[in-house]
């Protein structure tokens, strides 16, 4: 039954069969049925199946019970299904006239008919429900010494509907409507959609930009939207809520009251105070004439960097040689990795080729490269070169069907000149080790736009990077047990300034899906006819980890 009605209504008719409906569960389940003739029309079948399954429980002599089943059968269908259709649509009454309490042989079979078919709804009922894909709602953007209630959550982890309880610690949380929730302490928020949320309980600071406007955060009491604005809310153990706006202006309203009758718009520095969901006015709280509310950003600012993560595997190509191949193995500075740089076709003696003392220029704000690049020539004499890129085996495979995110950045550089008029591009794919197609990665295509690589299709940009420009990569993969797989790719060139924490708005968004594969290595290559270079390349846990800011050098 439950697969078929929602979870009103489920609930509802559960209290009616139980004999526990209230007045006002009458009135909804009145409501329910008029508003959905399929939901009525399946609710009467569900009758006669209950009334048949109570029946076929009772101990009774043969007789009695063949022939109380019969005219319960007629009756109390009939009645119900004329009550349920008198709510839809006026109907003329039938008359079903009554069998006559003879037994025949066909009695008895029906009777054993019955029991066969409780059999089988005994089974129907026991077997296991198909599991429905949990939908991303929202991303874990920062995590500052939390501790989570029977829950692993890491920093960058796309967020699911349902409760998120934190125990200790700040966590800000962006959602893909725009607007961003900072937890303080312990909080109970259940998320319900991209742009709607419930405090249960605790303290939370919400920011929502104008293109965020809109952002609903309920409470036990209350419901708050916010019009563009920064605001507090806090709610205590018996439900009650404060809430406090830092700046613009939200509308609130108690949760059971109409809301013509209730609720107002508070503005910057206002605040109000709400005991139960039928209060309609609330109790006006006061500022505090010295002690102003921190706004998010002051707080984020305020906030200890234990969030910056791991580091897992570093090369900034310190290497003193020009040139090399495969079979020396000598291109195996930087840490975290399980071997040397290597052409996967060695047989071609293709080089491996660099650039010792010459870096490519981070944007402003972040560690500055050293000690060399890595070059990839053009090789118009070899032109079957796609498969021949330089590769890798990193030191911590990542798992695509468990729960986790990477993050992976590196500088680029494309040349000004080329050698052919075509392969132009640039690819760097993460490549399973035990799914021979599951890969993702991101690129620039031939006319210089960046796109991101999957099986499940590719994302394309239509902003195309300059030739001899340093530009930052910064690639996210997220692995999910019960959720779609996703990569993201952000570009920075050298004048942007870096996000601190990962960006609300990336340069490309990848398709998801549900991969199966371990990724062990990284390839890297370009299109025959243009050259490019490569620089500090990282893979770390957090966004951090892969943006290392000047500032915390020491």
């Amino acid at each position: 039954m439950n697969r078929v009605m929602n979870e009103e209504f489920s609930t509802l008719w559960q209290a009616f069969i139980d004999g526990d409906l209230t007045p006002t569960q009458a009135v909804e389940l009145e409501r329910c049925l008029q508003d959905d003739s399929q939901i009525a029309a399946l609710a009467a079948e569900y009758y006669v199946e209950h009334r048949l399954l109570s029946l076929a429980l009772c101990a009774e002599k043969p007789e009695r019970f063949t022939h109380a089943t019969l005219t319960r059968m007629t009756t109390s269908g009939c009645d119900f299904s004329r009550k349920v259709q008198s709510r839809l649509t006026p109907v003329t009454a039938v008359v079903v006239p009554l069998p006559q309490p003879r037994l025949w042989w066909s009695h008895y079979a029906f009777a054993a008919s019955l029991a066969a078919m409780f059999a089988a709804l005994v089974m129907w009922w026991s077997s296991p429900v198909p599991s429905v894909p949990l939908r991303p709602v929202a991303t874990l953007v920062l995590a500052d010494h939390c501790t989570w209630d029977g829950q692993l959550i890491v920093t960058g982890q796309r967020l699911t509907t349902g409760l998120l309880r934190l125990q200790t610690g700040h966590a800000l949380v962006r959602f893909d409507g725009g607007a961003e929730i900072l937890l303080t302490g312990r909080v109970d928020l259940t998320m319900d959609s991209a742009g709607a949320a419930t405090l249960n309980f605790g303290h939370v600071t919400v920011r929502a930009s104008e293109e965020a406007a809109g952002f609903i955060l309920r409470t036990p009491v209350s419901e708050v939207t916010d019009l563009g604005t920064e605001f507090t809310l806090a709610v205590n153990k018996s439900g009650a809520t404060d809430i406090t706006v830092i700046e613009g202006a939200v509308a609130w309203r108690g949760l059971r009251t109409n809301t013509a009758d209730s609720g107002t718009i508070l503005y910057q520095g206002e605040g109000v105070r709400l005991r139960t969901a039928t209060d309609a006015t609330g109790e006006r709280l006061t500022p505090s004439p010295t002690t102003a509310t921190p706004t998010l950003a002051m707080q984020l600012h305020k906030l200890s960097l234990s969030d910056l993560g791991r580091l897992i595997s570093y090369d900034g190509f310190e290497y003193a040689f020009a040139k090399s191949i495969s079979r020396n193995q000598d291109a195996a500075g930087g840490t975290g990795w399980r071997g040397p740089w290597y052409r996967n076709q060695p047989t071609n003696e293709l080089p491996l080729d660099f650039n010792p003392g010459l870096n490519l220029q981070m944007p402003v704000g972040l560690l500055p490269a050293h000690g060399g690049r890595m070059e990839l020539p053009t090789e118009i004499s070899k032109p079957d070169t796609y498969r021949d890129a330089y590769m890798r085996l990193f030191a911590e495979p990542i798992e695509l069907a468990s729960n986790g995110v990477r993050y992976l950045s590196l500088l680029v550089q494309r040349s000004a000149t080329h050698d052919g008029p075509t392969h132009h591009w640039f690819r760097c794919m993460l490549v399973s080790e035990t799914v021979s197609n599951d890969r993702v990665g991101f690129g620039i295509m031939s006319n210089g736009c960046p796109h991101l690589l999957s099986r499940f299709g590719n994302s394309n940009s239509n902003n195309p990077i300059h030739n001899t420009e340093s530009y930052l990569c910064v690639f996210k993969v997220v692995c999910g047990r019960n959720s779609p797989d996703q990569t993201f790719l952000k570009i920075y060139a050298q004048q942007d300034q870096v996000d601190r924490h990962e960006p609300a708005n990336w340069t490309l968004v990848g398709q998801p899906g549900n991969y199966n594969g371990v990724l062990g290595s990284i390839h890297i290559n370009n299109g025959t006819d243009r050259a490019w270079s490569v620089d500090e390349l990282r893979i770390g846990t957090t966004w951090s980890s892969v943006t290392p800011r000047l500032e915390l050098k020491n």
